[in-house]
This record gives C-alpha cells, structure tokens and sequence, in this order.
C-alpha cells in the first residue's frame, strides 16, 4: 500500500501523544508498505526527507502552533491546508488518513479523496464537542466546522470506546505501547514522588500539581509549551525548592527512565483523547493519577481510587492518598502493544482499499 498520513505537527520535531503515535505507527508499517507524512517542515534542506524510512513531507516553512495567549492559532490550519492541497496532488496514493484536527485539512483531503477516487480516512485524536463553548463566536464556528467533519467520510478511526457514542460509525484504534523497548529501560538513580510529562498548556492543568503538593514532594516536570513562564513563575512564588523542569528529552529512553523512578504520574488534564502518557507510566511500573472529566479520556486507563476530581483539593488529597496505597492496574498492557495496534490499522486500512 502507498499511504498519505496528514497532520501539520510531526514527531519528533513537535512531541506530543498524537504526534508520536502517528509516527510510531508509521515505522512500523513502512517495513511493508510505503509510508508519507505530510506536515509542516521543521528541518532544513529539501522539502521531501526520508528518517526511518517514512517520507516525510513539509508542505510549507513550520510557524507556531499557538498564539500568545497559548490557544491553537486560526490562521495557521487555512496557511497549511492551501500548501497541503498543492503537495497531494502531485502524487497517487492508495488511501489518506487525515488526523481531525485542526479540521480545515479533512477538507481538503475529502477534496483529493473525490478527484482521485481514493478511500479517505478521519483518525479522531480527540473529540472537542462543548469545550468549543469557551471559545465565544470563533469556538461556535469551530463546533460547527466539527460537526460538519463528523460527516465526512464512513471511515473514522477513535482512539477509544468513549469517543463511538459520538461518531456512530467508526473504530477502535487506540494508540499503542512499545513493551518491549520499555522493558529494557533501567531506573534513574534520581528519583521523583510525582511525574508530569506533557505539553505545558492550560488544559493540562500543570499549576494544579504546582499549588498541591507542600516542599517534602520531589516533582519532575517533563515537557514545554506556552505555560512554562507562567509555572516557573508559580513556583518561584510559592517559595517550592523540589520541582524540577526538564523542558522536552530528545529521547523515549530517558522518559521511560524518569518514569521507573518515580512514584507517581500526575496527568491533571480535562481533555485527552487518549492519554497515551498514562499507559508508558504504567508499563514501567509507576503509579498514575488523572482526572475526573467529561473530555478525558485518559481516565478509563486509570484505577478509579486514583482518579481525582477537577480541583486542587481533590488532587492534593489524591496524591496523598497515592503515595500511600497500592495501585490496582485493571487493563491489560499487551492490548495496548505497538505491534499488535499496527496490525489493527494495517488491515483497517486494506479493507477500506478493497472497498473502492
């Protein structure tokens, strides 16, 4: 199969669980199958590279994500999906597999799928629904253009069984564990109480960890994003002298070591279409804690005596009560493994060829 995988952001370039997922997902399936990624470009030289042996495709020069004030920019989705539209063209593929946000490029994709009477697929990396409110008239229009993607196309990929009483007609895929990578890491001699990793936005709610835990709690801080000034402030207001930020490590390894040192991952976010940070936590053997919202997913990955509500005295008391008493791991880890999940994908995408 000759397969197109659109998302602006590219791992390793920008990390995040969508990002990786993607990319983790594409090595192992470019061993059979060729592979391309279109997103923006974030290297220099040719516009076209190959790195382990994905194409990846930068459709245009990379701009920022996010805006000052750290929300997804409005005007970088129609700059992307214009170049985007102009670099599919040029080639045949077998399917595409476009990642819904941030939506404009579905469109797009519908678009080529139409021209070239090929099967087009929306991959669901998270469902927004009503956390558009907030976003007064712009956040309307954005459930109104998502709305409208749900129609699409028949063939929709979710990450998990939450995200079906949405999107009637989709799948399950969800993202994917590499266990046996995992297994070999060994643990840091430095260790944490409490584990973040993740962008550093305000759906993540990292300020939560920050104002609950007192100065005896060691607590690492992996990741970057436009709230890091804002919980480098916070700490140095609160007067904390054990909460250490790492900004992003270049590599799985050093993460998955961090997390086999560390007591706890605290995973504050209202919204996660998946939360694949959680399951990395717990094939290394750490403990984890998420939250008690409507748009996390992440929590269905979690024992439900570690989950805590959206406030910080809930979560303060969860963390507590955390490094006390034993976790109850209640899924099963090979379920979740990266080989397995890209055989799910791989015949997915073959029966939606066969299709047409």
């Amino acid at each position: 199969m000759k397969i197109a995988i659109v998302y602006d952001a590219i791992y390793p370039y920008v990390k995040g669980g969508g990002e990786k997922r993607i990319y983790e997902l594409s090595k192992i399936l470019s061993k059979k199958h060729e592979i391309h990624l279109f997103g923006m470009k974030y290297w220099n030289g040719n516009n076209v590279i190959k790195r382990d042996n994905v194409y990846l495709h930068g459709v245009f020069n990379s701009i920022s994500l996010y805006n000052k004030k750290g929300n997804r920019s409005l005007l970088q989705p129609f700059r992307f999906s214009f170049y985007l539209f102009k670099e599919l063209m040029k080639y045949d593929f077998d399917l595409v597999d476009c990642q819904n946000f941030p939506y404009i490029p579905c469109f797009i994709c519908k678009l080529y799928s139409k021209i070239k009477n090929k099967p087009f697929i929306i991959t669901w990396l998270e469902i927004w629904n009503d956390n558009w409110n907030k976003y007064g008239l712009f956040g309307y229009i954005g459930k109104f253009i998502e709305r409208i993607s749900f129609r699409l196309t028949k063939n929709n990929i979710v990450l998990s069984d939450n995200m079906t009483k949405i999107i009637k007609e989709s799948i399950v895929i969800p993202a994917g564990v590499d266990l046996k990578k995992i297994n070999k890491i060994k643990k840091r001699k430095d260790k944490f109480d409490i584990l973040f990793v993740g962008r550093l936005i305000k759906e993540k709610n990292v300020d939560f960890i920050i104002r609950s835990v007192d100065r005896n709690i060691k607590v690492g801080i992996i990741g970057d994003g436009p709230e890091r000034e804002n919980l480098i402030n916070l700490v140095k207001k609160l007067n904390l002298r054990n909460i250490k930020f790492f900004g992003f490590l270049d590599e799985d390894e050093e993460v998955y070591s961090y997390m086999k040192s560390s007591k706890i991952l605290v995973l504050p976010s209202i919204r996660e279409g998946f939360g694949i940070v959680i399951l990395e936590a717990l094939a290394c053997g750490c403990k984890v804690i998420a939250t008690n919202h409507k748009n996390n997913n992440a929590k269905y990955l979690a024992d439900k005596n570690f989950i805590s509500e959206t406030n910080i005295k809930s979560l303060r008391n969860k963390i507590k009560y955390g490094l006390k008493n034993k976790y109850n791991n209640n899924i099963n880890l090979e379920d979740f493994d990266i080989n397995k999940i890209s055989k799910e994908l791989e015949n997915y995408y073959q029966r939606c060829i066969n299709e047409i």
